[in-house]
């Protein structure tokens, strides 16, 4: 990155000043105003991500205003509540705001109090301006979701330009107001699903839907509010090409319709991970995708198929049970050529468990022609509730030798 002083004197170089220091700064203010803006403008945008930088340069004079607050002010956060959005509305309707030129980031959340609260209020004083603001992200925390009829329409209109929504705690009357919301956004490119809840839980009648082809990263959790688990949404949608998906709160009933989301998926994901609701051993058969991280764990005797998502990378895997069958056999499973980072985060209750593992074998698999572009193995273990032997650390880094310094371990 080019500073600031750096710039400043190559400025100064190409000026000829005085030595007088008031002559000086009204040759240096001189020569920038006669400057051309698309070469300020360049100068600037290396400053890109220099604040302290870009505060001086809004500084020096108007003309580099316009490029200076394009790249400080690159994304503006608001949060609007019941309380402030009339004084939002006062901004937006100033002579000086410059809201409407810029990417902006819209929280509402009626009243943060941890109860659903309904949002005509807030959408009857911005609705007026939707249409005008750049919203690059949508989000909605403890909302209830009460608007209906034209109003309805008109929204929806303004959402299929949003490219990512999150929403958290938001209550819908039943599933299909909520696929009719959430499919409103046909230009999505990023979707964050936490505690979805509905008035009426009626997921018999839900029917297969499509979300916005141009969705590329989900992250969502299983877990609704009351018993109700938010697999049925796994079921009955179908997602486009993704290359991230991210999975919270999953149980053992989940485990079939999370396997199927992820062969339909098949090579196009990169980064998976998979968040398991509670403690037990976790075993993976045939990896091969770009990047999988997956967290802690799910029934004894699981297998995860993932032969459809070709392209391994980077292999992480989080709350597995240290056992011989986890650790070699996933690593000799492995087909990928490609695979540069592998990281097992392992657990146990017994201190014993870990010296039945073959460290030494699993070491001589990850040195195996195929795995040439490996360059980190990060092995940690940990025994719940108690604490390994003296010398166990020691133990396990000789027989795993062989990795040399591309092996990261820790044993707690």
């Amino acid at each position: 990155m080019v500073s600031s002083d750096r710039i400043w004197g190559q400025i100064s170089s190409h000026t000829h000043i005085e030595k007088n220091p008031l002559s000086a700064s009204t040759i240096i203010m001189a020569r920038i105003k006669s400057l051309p803006a698309e070469l300020t403008d360049r100068v600037i945008d290396y400053l890109h991500s220099d604040k302290l930088a870009l505060s001086a340069c809004s500084l020096v004079c108007k003309t580099w205003v316009p490029a200076s607050r394009y790249h400080f002010f690159q994304r503006i956060f608001v949060s609007l509540a019941h309380d402030n959005v009339d004084a939002f509305v006062e901004l937006l309707d100033s002579p000086a705001s410059t809201f409407f030129g810029y990417a902006l980031g819209l929280q509402i959340s009626p009243r943060p109090n941890g109860y659903h609260h309904s949002v005509r209020y807030i959408f009857n004083a911005i609705s007026h301006y939707l249409s005008r603001l750049k919203i690059k992200l949508l989000a909605f925390f403890w909302v209830e979701w009460d608007i209906t009829g034209k109003e309805l329409e008109i929204l929806f209109g303004h959402f299929a330009t949003i490219p990512a929504l999150d929403l958290l705690n938001v209550r819908f009357s039943v599933p299909k107001q909520f696929i009719e919301f959430v499919t409103s956004f046909v230009s999505l490119e990023r979707l964050d699903l936490y505690h979805i809840a509905f008035r009426t839980h009626d997921f018999a009648h839900t029917t297969p839907f499509t979300l916005s082809p141009l969705l590329r990263n989900v992250d969502l959790s299983l877990r609704n509010e009351g018993l109700h688990r938010f697999t049925w949404f796994l079921s009955a949608v179908q997602f486009p090409p993704l290359t991230s998906l991210s999975i919270s709160s999953i149980d053992d009933e989940d485990l079939d319709v999370v396997q199927a989301v992820l062969q339909s998926l098949g090579p196009s994901i990169h980064y998976i991970n998979l968040e398991f609701g509670r403690y037990g051993i976790f075993h993976l058969k045939i990896l091969m995708l770009l990047e999988l991280i997956i967290q802690p764990c799910a029934s004894a005797g699981l297998r995860l198929n993932l032969m459809q998502n070709t392209n391994l990378r980077g292999l992480h895997l989080y709350g597995l049970d240290v056992t011989n069958e986890v650790c070699f056999d996933i690593v000799s499973q492995i087909a990928s050529f490609d695979l540069e980072v592998i990281e097992f985060n392992l657990s146990t209750r017994s201190p014993n468990s870990v010296l039945t593992v073959d460290w030494n074998q699993v070491a001589r698999v990850l040195t195996q022609p195929r795995f040439m572009k490996l360059r980190e193995v990060r092995l940690n273990l940990q025994c719940i509730g108690r604490h390994y032997h003296d010398g166990t650390e020691g133990l396990i880094r000789q027989q795993m030798s062989r990795l040399g310094n591309i092996l990261d371990l820790s044993v707690w």
